[in-house]
């Protein structure tokens, strides 16, 4: 034992040197894993080929700035739906329909949210009323969101309760290209 030798860190400053060696490794993990070449160039690609002409901006559809649109029928039902941009900047992702027939909802209110490589984003109501359908085909085949017109991919038929006052600030199809 008499070979032992005590030396003390704190004297020779190395565990300081240990905590900067430490912390510049996990920064380093940490960006590399944050800026992956390939999520970046893709989602640049994505907003590349986002133009007016690539969105599908029909006529006669309110959009909300909120990306959703509505549509009153004849029936006085109206059809709610999430407006194309989203379908163009979320790709593919998992429709989750969080209403129920029946659920009387405010405009503002929770309605779906999009699920897409463990993201989360939530939409809203565009109007108040009561819930009459929810679109069951979306959940079980999203991809038809991309492939079928606004007006056939609507998330829920809702009966409406203050149409003419909370539709005035939507925009039209022109409106809403701009």
């Amino acid at each position: 034992m008499e070979s032992f030798s005590k030396v003390d860190i704190f004297d020779t400053k190395g565990i300081e040197y240990l905590f900067v060696i430490g912390y510049l490794v996990v920064l380093i993990i940490f960006w590399n894993v944050v800026n992956r070449p390939e999520k970046i160039i893709e989602r640049i690609n994505k907003i590349k080929s986002l133009t007016i002409g690539a969105l599908r901006i029909p006529q006669g559809l309110l959009f909300s700035r909120l990306h959703t649109w509505t549509h009153l029928e004849a029936s006085g039902e109206a059809k709610v739906g999430i407006d194309d941009f989203i379908h163009h900047i979320a790709g593919d992702y998992q429709l989750n329909i969080l209403r129920k027939p029946g659920d009387i909802i405010q405009k503002g209110d929770l309605i779906t949210q999009i699920a897409h490589d463990g993201k989360h984003l939530d939409l809203f109501s565009p109007i108040s009323g009561t819930v009459s359908v929810a679109n069951a085909t979306l959940v079980e085949y999203p991809e038809i969101l991309h492939d079928y017109p606004c007006e056939k991919t609507w998330v829920y038929k809702i009966k409406p309760m203050k149409w003419k006052e909370e539709t005035q600030s939507y925009l039209m199809a022109e409106d809403a290209t701009r």
